[in-house]
């Protein structure tokens, strides 16, 4: 899991998601908001360099437990760039997730590995 932090900025009122993944095609994200397929959606991802906004379309809907969902995102509009910065910043949270447990940190979970990278 990265834990970029992500805003909805389109028809919902959460201020701020719960990011459970994120690709160079799309993120998934836990609310309690039920979206539905194919629901357009603006999002604010906030990578190291920048905010970015981004155009979405939800392609999946998962009920998670009563009230809570995960929803898939496809990226359908992306500024210049941003797919290549992306790329770049999930394989830096990955070495730094691998080299945070092959020195000293035995245990650091992928989440913590890439809140740290983002603060640093």
């Amino acid at each position: 899991m990265i834990a970029y932090p992500i805003e909805n900025v389109e028809g919902y009122t959460e201020q701020s998601l719960t990011l459970c993944d994120v690709s160079k095609g799309g993120v998934a994200f836990f609310t309690e908001k039920k979206m539905f397929k194919n629901d357009k959606i603006d999002l604010q991802l906030f990578l190291k360099s920048k905010m970015f906004s981004i155009k979405g379309a939800v392609v999946h809907v998962k009920t998670v437990k009563r009230g809570e969902y995960v929803i898939g995102v496809k990226f359908i509009e992306t500024p210049e760039n941003f797919i290549k910065i992306l790329e770049k910043e999930i394989e830096e949270v990955m070495q730094f997730f691998r080299e945070g447990n092959l020195y000293d940190r035995k245990g650091l979970t992928f989440r913590k590995a890439s809140t740290e990278y983002l603060e640093t």
